[in-house]
């Protein structure tokens, strides 16, 4: 064999294997990732109760539902259908309902969402005030509600609509912060009382 049909056929053998690699880079570049969506829950609940300590070992807030999952990397939890309430300092209880919620790591805030409610606390003359918009945060620990979005406000005698809100739950206290408009009944309030 001659030295030019050696070098020809070296040639040819490292461009055979560069070729193979360049095809093999081609192809790995499109695999698909190997985690695709959100990953896993730690744990999932069905009908569950859930009671939420403060610091001081007192209820910040309670919530039941027919599902519970918790995210594993973050430790927030998802709640489907959540009922919930919430004491505020006095002791006087709200109470709240949604189609989903979302709780934070550290069970300082509840995003209500989704047809979402809070009422309370119920007199003993008079009906609850109630919060209602598709978005809710509700901060249990300092007893506050607050939206961003849409929001109507029903107390005894009047209904307020408005953009966003911010309601001191132990002072019953509602900020409402634009486009606020009110129907007033001068009708007098039922009494809860027969």
């Amino acid at each position: 064999m001659s030295n030019s049909r050696i070098m020809l056929l070296v040639l040819l053998v490292v461009a055979a294997f560069g070729s193979a690699i360049w095809v093999w880079q081609l192809r790995r570049e499109q695999e698909p990732p190997t985690l695709i969506g959100p990953p896993r829950s730690d744990y999932l609940l069905y009908d569950f109760d859930l009671i939420a300590l403060d610091e001081a070992g007192k209820e910040s807030f309670s919530a039941s539902g027919p599902r519970l999952t918790r995210h594993p990397n973050l430790g927030t939890l998802d709640i489907e259908a959540p009922r919930f309430s919430s004491p505020d300092s006095s002791g006087r209880v709200w109470t709240g309902t949604a189609k989903r919620a979302w709780v934070n790591k550290e069970g300082t805030e509840l995003q209500m969402l989704g047809d979402a409610s809070v009422s309370g606390p119920a007199e003993e003359a008079v009906a609850p005030t109630r919060l209602q918009s598709e978005v809710l945060s509700v901060f249990p620990r300092e007893h506050r509600v607050e939206s961003d979005v849409a929001v109507t406000v029903t107390e005894p005698g009047s209904i307020l609509s408005a953009i966003g809100m911010r309601a001191n739950l132990d002072a019953q206290q509602v900020e409402l912060l634009s486009d606020v408009r009110i129907h007033h009944d001068a009708r007098k309030p039922k009494s809860s009382k027969p």
